[in-house]
């Protein structure tokens, strides 16, 4: 049995924002100029990393 499948590539992107608004923004646009159908604000990200020895924290939005 031959299978017909119709898969298309795709990709997942994740960028960081300074703000609700202006993740607002940028969705809106990439919507607008065709470059995805469906685009999702996530509420609050917490980074934990490691800069010259030094622990760091910091809350983003995405």
């Amino acid at each position: 049995m031959v299978s017909a499948s119709t898969t298309v590539p795709s990709i997942v992107v994740y960028v960081t924002v300074p703000n609700r608004e202006a993740g607002k923004k940028l969705s809106q646009s990439i919507i607008s100029e065709k470059l995805a159908a469906c685009v999702n604000i996530v509420p609050g990200l917490n980074l934990i990393f490691s800069l010259l020895d030094i622990m760091n924290a910091v809350h983003m939005k995405m």
